[in-house]
């Protein structure tokens, strides 16, 4: 690890491309921008054991949230309410053994765990799907009418090509609605 951490770009070098006229933060506009930061006063987390993942979730108008934690897309759904809760973080801004990173999100496999705890309770998500799309598919922030979390990071590792979106499902037994 210490070899990749010599060699990897740091977050300051680190450029990120658009391939496409719009991107997924394109897609905010001063209408659906928030002033709040209610998970973050809620001390929400969000926590993949599988892969050695935890941290803080962040709230904020625009990706520079992904400095203070994995960020909460704006226009999405709450912890345990029904729609599309969409979790962004960077893959790299900390190397492991930091747990606060999507470092190893490739590493997660359909029916692991995905827990957002904080204040008001705990919801287990399970994964049910993966997949690789190209940085201006903003299809995955639509909003659904079941209970889903969506998270989602660059890849490959080290470049911002491609996004990897993990999709996870409300586990019935820890639903709280």
């Amino acid at each position: 690890m210490s070899v990749l951490t010599r060699i990897s770009p740091s977050m300051d070098t680190f450029e990120s491309q658009v391939l496409s006229e719009k991107s997924i933060e394109d897609y905010l506009n001063s209408e659906n921008q928030i002033g709040k930061t209610v998970l973050e006063d809620l001390n929400t987390k969000l926590q993949i054991d599988s892969v050695s993942i935890l941290g803080r979730i962040s709230e904020g108008g625009d990706s520079k949230a992904m400095l203070r934690g994995f960020w909460h897309f704006p226009t999405s759904s709450y912890p345990g309410e029904q729609g599309n809760m969409v979790v962004i973080g960077h893959r790299f801004q900390y190397l492991p053994p930091a747990k606060n990173t999507f470092f190893y999100l490739d590493r997660v496999q359909i029916g692991d765990s995905i827990k957002v705890f904080g204040d008001t309770g705990e919801y287990t998500y399970i994964v049910t799907n993966i997949k690789v799309t190209e940085p201006n598919d903003i299809s995955v922030l639509n909003k659904t009418d079941d209970y889903r979390l969506t998270v989602i990071t660059c890849t490959p590792l080290w470049t911002s090509h491609q996004r990897l979106v993990i999709t996870a499902k409300l586990d019935k037994l820890y639903k709280k609605v």
